[in-house]
């Protein structure tokens, strides 16, 4: 299923884009990003090169002024032409760089309305058409976007983490905001379910499986054996943000105590909330992503 959002998507379909032309011409292309100093240094050179050019044309050749104007012309052309190559090359050695240093980021973020759709299981929504969400409800209505969000959060979110650690230096401004408010929303996601879990706790002394209450405890062990995972007291977190992630729903539903249930709405609703920030960031990232190169062989991995 193609997502019209990348620029390269409908052609990853049916060939190897990475021999193309234009997934060559992206490689070109990182030479003129940033433009913002090769946009100045045009302006300079035309500012000053036309009124050099108005006082050629109306002076005549043997004049000084002329000789003068020339010589300004020629000075400002020859010395602007060299700053320009050499932002060229100075842009395309960091845009370079950054392909190789930022790649796991660089792919992730591209396919991500890939792994949305993989995620959806056959549901799948747009970012902007997907169904609008009552933030006021009491219990806020799970969106099928949001559900397969909740599937691949935890693939996400470390990538995007070590990308803004070790790889400052290669984002810009706006998308290193972006990325930070993806990481924002993944470390609020753990800080609600360590939250939960201490409030399913018989005890708050120590941070035991064998410590949470029932019926979550029967729960989880179950949703542990059902997918293979062995509990181990280290892993709690781990195991307790899966299972509330693949059943967000259940939230707020798993026990007859009225304060529980309460309660537990309350996380369930932070934990949506939690996936939607992190959304919104994610949809924000591919717009600095989609004018990267594509490495064919990597997509082509996950469109079987």
């Amino acid at each position: 299923m193609a997502h019209k959002f990348h620029r390269y998507s409908d052609m990853v379909q049916d060939e190897d884009i990475g021999d193309k032309l234009p997934n060559k011409l992206r490689y070109i292309k990182m030479a003129s990003r940033p433009a913002g100093t090769l946009i100045f240094c045009l302006c300079l050179i035309l500012i000053i090169s036309i009124p050099c050019i108005i006082i050629m044309l109306k002076m005549p050749e043997d004049s000084g002024g002329f000789t003068v104007a020339a010589a300004i012309l020629t000075g400002v052309v020859a010395s602007g032409l060299v700053a320009i190559s050499i932002e060229l090359a100075n842009n395309y050695r960091h845009n370079l760089k950054r392909f190789v240093v930022l790649s796991e980021y660089l792919y992730m973020v591209s396919m991500y309305e890939y792994f949305v759709d993989w995620g959806s299981h056959g549901d799948y929504e747009s970012f902007e058409g997907q169904t609008k969400t009552n933030w006021f409800e009491e219990r806020i209505t799970i969106t099928p976007r949001i559900q397969a969000v909740a599937r691949i959060i935890l693939e996400f979110g470390p990538v995007i983490e070590d990308a803004v650690k070790t790889g400052r230096e290669y984002l810009s401004v706006k998308e290193l905001r972006c990325a930070q408010q993806a990481v924002d929303a993944a470390d609020k996601l753990g800080e609600v379910i360590g939250k939960f879990i201490c409030n399913h706790l018989l005890t708050r002394d120590c941070y035991l499986f064998d410590l949470l209450d029932e019926p979550l405890r029967s729960k989880i062990k179950g949703f542990a054996e059902k997918a293979g995972i062995y509990l181990d007291n280290n892993d709690l977190e781990s195991i307790v943000c899966d299972y509330c992630l693949t059943n967000i729903d259940e939230l707020g539903a798993i026990s007859n105590d009225d304060d529980t249930n309460e309660s537990d709405l309350f996380y369930r609703n932070q934990i949506i909330h939690c996936l939607w920030d992190f959304d919104q960031a994610m949809h924000r990232l591919q717009e600095f992503v989609k004018v990267e190169p594509v490495v064919y062989k990597h997509v082509k991995s996950h469109l079987r």
